[in-house]
């Protein structure tokens, strides 16, 4: 089949799809779309088992090319026919990054294709594929390293900041590919402000085995993150600095910027348990105490630090846990029983029932009254569960009789 083919193949797929119907039982003209599209991509598949690479490629840049004429007249709003569309322009970049496989002929013949496509900006404006991905990785193995260079190079001046940074990575790799190692260095040091390329130093020099340097250049990082005021970047080079003071096993380093990490990175258990193993037991106590007085409890009604409470189920601090947890709401009384219960049961029957006798009080509506009724089947588990339970059932029939739907809902206990 010729690509014209294929196009009026794809194009009956928006033109008769079959009906399709959304979670809440409406026609989606759009999941019908997609339904029909996705037997093509089996098609496609089946053609590249078979290694009929070019049917299987002219088939996908049909389905491309269609979408991206057609895409404004749909109210896709979930998305369904633009993944359609990233799903073959993925499938296309899969298998020309094959370079062994797919023949020259096809490419070629691909790329007349693509260099029509990329006059369209909806796969830009509507993020439907990486056209430019496209039209440069094939443009790249078609053409000698220096034309493909020269390419590259005309990218990188004209592109948005983001894509300027995928067109520097792919100068650097192509001139690694060709052993023009001392320039690829060249290349990354005269754009190691950018992050991206930063972190493709710090990886080069870690297969390398280069610690030292790999430290120098996290520290050279930090500095630019800290001026731009960038807590996120600055929280990256300082976890993978971490890393690198774990390997050296810079005991004083190591203890300093976990501490700060626990307090301003993403993820304060890990750097908690780094804290611990590095500092002296003799230290520990100070360093814990420290670190507990640190937490702000939230504004949050109800609400307890959940990282405070990991701490002392950590540190078996129960009683610092129970203080803790009786300052939530009864959803975090459940929340930690597994831990409490073996040293705090029948304080937290106690206290659950004066949680749920307030929060009755303040309930109106069926919610509210399905949550009480679910707190007292939840405290016959607890030891004299039972007793308690019918005790209050009978308080609060009497208390709020008036509340029919409440009684009627408390009648399943």
């Amino acid at each position: 089949m010729e690509y014209r083919q294929f196009k009026t193949k794809i194009g009956k797929c928006f033109s008769y799809p079959f009906r399709c119907y959304n979670k809440q039982g409406y026609y989606s003209e759009e999941m019908s779309i997609a339904g029909m599209l996705d037997l093509s991509q089996k098609e496609i598949i089946q053609n590249l088992d078979n290694k009929n690479y070019n049917a299987a490629v002219l088939e996908l840049l049909a389905i491309v090319e269609t979408i991206g004429n057609l895409y404004e007249n749909y109210d896709d709003l979930e998305g369904i026919i633009s993944n359609e569309c990233q799903k073959s322009v993925s499938l296309l970049l899969d298998i020309f990054k094959n370079e062994l496989e797919c023949p020259k002929d096809v490419k070629v013949n691909a790329l007349n294709v693509i260099n029509r496509l990329v006059q369209n900006s909806i796969y830009e404006d509507f993020d439907l594929g990486d056209i430019n991905g496209l039209l440069l990785l094939l443009s790249m193995q078609l053409s000698s390293f220096e034309d493909g260079l020269h390419l590259l190079e005309e990218k990188i001046s004209s592109s948005e900041s983001w894509k300027k940074t995928v067109h520097i990575h792919t100068k650097i790799e192509l001139l690694i590919e060709n052993g023009k190692i001392s320039e690829a260095e060249k290349c990354i040091d005269e754009n190691i402000e950018i992050p991206e390329i930063r972190k493709y130093k710090i990886g080069r020099l870690i297969d390398n085995g280069e610690i030292q340097k790999v430290a120098e250049c996290l520290k050279e990082g930090l500095i630019l993150a800290e001026k731009e005021h960038s807590q996120k970047l600055e929280n990256e080079w300082k976890d993978l600095l971490l890393d690198v003071y774990v390997d050296q096993n810079e005991i004083e380093n190591i203890i300093l910027l976990a501490e700060d990490l626990f307090y301003h990175g993403y993820d304060p258990r890990r750097y908690f348990l780094v804290l611990k193993r590095y500092t002296h037991p003799d230290e520990w106590d100070t360093t814990l105490r420290r670190i507990v007085a640190s937490f702000h409890e939230p504004k949050r009604y109800g609400g307890i630090n959940n990282i405070k409470a990991w701490i002392f189920i950590n540190e078996e601090m129960w009683d610092a846990l129970w203080e803790l947890v009786c300052k939530g709401n009864i959803d975090t009384i459940f929340k930690y029983e597994r831990e409490l219960m073996p040293h705090f049961a029948e304080k937290m029957i106690t206290a659950i029932t004066i949680k749920v006798k307030d929060f009755a009080e303040q309930s109106s509506n069926t919610t509210h009254y399905l949550f009480v009724a679910n707190v007292l089947r939840k405290m016959r588990l607890y030891p004299d569960g039972d007793s308690i339970v019918d005790k209050l059932l009978i308080e609060f029939f009497f208390k709020y009789e008036q509340q029919k739907e409440f009684l009627d809902i408390l009648r399943g206990v």
